[in-house]
């Protein structure tokens, strides 16, 4: 997701609003703790690229944060338009404005996510935990990275939740979708049965 950010911010998409969708469990008390793990993981990295992001690749690549970024780079993001050299110099600026938030119905967390100019008048980067509310009804912006450990073979949720993955003009080629083989199966199966029903319309 930080790649995907400085990718996008060379792009000139600078304030767009990006974001990041984790569900793995229905249980507010699980997603609270996601939540607080990834808060801590991202901490780590973004003080990793503001102590090194600026010096040369040689040295920047001594840090064990920077040099995953960079092998994470190489293996998903070689084809885009920039090199290592410019992506490394936009994480500084791209990491440091990711929040990590919560989305149900607990006190602390969001009910709906703020997008609005208003208040977030540069774009927001965020990664958004939760469970049942990301899976209904919520606009989910810029939405870039989905890691989905959520295990459902209704048809009626898998298409509220297949919402998440559409077209994205301009950075399409940049997203992607972390799940399981079995939800990728059931993705698969309510593809060729929403075909099915296409045909036999036809």
């Amino acid at each position: 997701f930080i790649l995907v950010c400085a990718i996008r911010h060379l792009r000139g998409d600078t304030k767009k609003h990006n974001s990041m969708l984790v569900n793995v469990s229905r249980f507010t008390g699980i997603q609270s703790t996601v939540r607080l793990l990834i808060h801590d993981f991202l901490s780590e990295i973004v003080n990793s690229i503001k102590g090194n992001s600026s010096l040369s690749i040689k040295e920047a690549l001594k840090n064990n944060h920077i040099n995953n970024l960079y092998e994470l780079f190489k293996e998903e993001y070689s084809t885009v338009e920039f090199s290592w050299k410019e992506v490394q110099k936009a994480l500084n600026k791209a990491a440091s404005k990711i929040v990590t938030i919560e989305v149900n119905g607990s006190k602390t967390a969001e009910k709906i996510i703020d997008y609005s100019k208003e208040n977030y008048p540069g774009g927001r980067s965020l990664i958004a935990v939760g469970g049942f509310s990301l899976s209904r009804g919520i606009t989910i912006e810029g939405l870039s990275i989905t890691y989905f450990l959520r295990n459902s073979f209704a048809y009626d949720t898998l298409m509220q939740m297949g919402r998440w993955f559409g077209y994205r003009p301009r950075y399409e080629d940049l997203c992607r979708v972390y799940m399981t083989n079995d939800s990728a199966g059931y993705y698969r199966s309510i593809s060729n049965a929403t075909e099915e029903l296409k045909e036999e319309f036809h």
